[in-house]
């Protein structure tokens, strides 16, 4: 268990924090996941045969424009990913949300958003009902570094104004799976992202 995790809520959240950004407390590491971190993550995406990423109802281009990459949380070499993952979500839960939670029973997804194609994925909410749990936080890395490309903000729907989360390459966003959120059409360059949820008895 990672023990260095360190805590910055922005300036514009009111005290029952929506969503955190988790970071190291050493101001030498900037970024939870570094730099090399986020380059493997990019790298095994490009190793592996993409597919269209789809929505509860289906395909639908008009809705969701992305690749993905899904990662088995079991793959040793992408053991990394989950124990850090892991760290932050432990942590994260413990000190602000409180949520009944089971676990990731989820892959792990990379994401490819292209400005060449103006990928998105216009506004929605994680939670999904499986068969014994639902989806409770929601997790985002950004892998690229933000001067490779415009546009690719992802927007949460939580008051006036709306939050945009952090795109800092390594950063690790948390927030509850039920908040209204989007990713804004990248324009140029490559947006790669990894997501991933943490579920839980169902809320009823």
């Amino acid at each position: 268990m990672d023990l260095s995790l360190g805590l910055c809520i922005p300036s514009t959240v009111e005290p029952d924090y929506p969503f955190v950004f988790y970071n190291k407390e050493n101001t030498s590491i900037e970024n939870y996941f570094t730099v090399d971190e986020c380059q493997s993550i990019i790298d095994i995406y490009e190793n592996s045969s993409a597919n269209l990423a789809s929505t509860d109802g289906g395909m639908n281009n008009n809705y969701r424009k992305v690749s993905k990459v899904n990662i088995e949380t079991s793959q040793f070499e992408t053991l990394f990913i989950q124990e850090k993952i892991s760290s932050a979500l432990y942590y994260c839960n413990k000190d602000y949300y409180g949520f009944n939670l089971s676990g990731l029973v989820e892959p792990f997804e990379i994401l490819k958003y292209e400005g060449i194609k103006k990928s998105f994925y216009k506004k929605h909410i994680d939670w999904s009902r499986m068969q014994i749990y639902e989806r409770k936080l929601s997790i985002v890395v950004q892998l690229s570094d933000p001067s490779s490309y415009t546009g690719g903000d992802t927007n949460i729907y939580i008051g006036d104004p709306v939050q945009t989360l952090e795109k800092k390459q390594g950063t690790i966003n948390i927030f509850p799976s039920f908040f209204l959120h989007e990713v804004t059409p990248v324009l140029t360059g490559t947006r790669y992202a990894l997501v991933s949820w943490v579920s839980g008895p169902p809320w009823r």
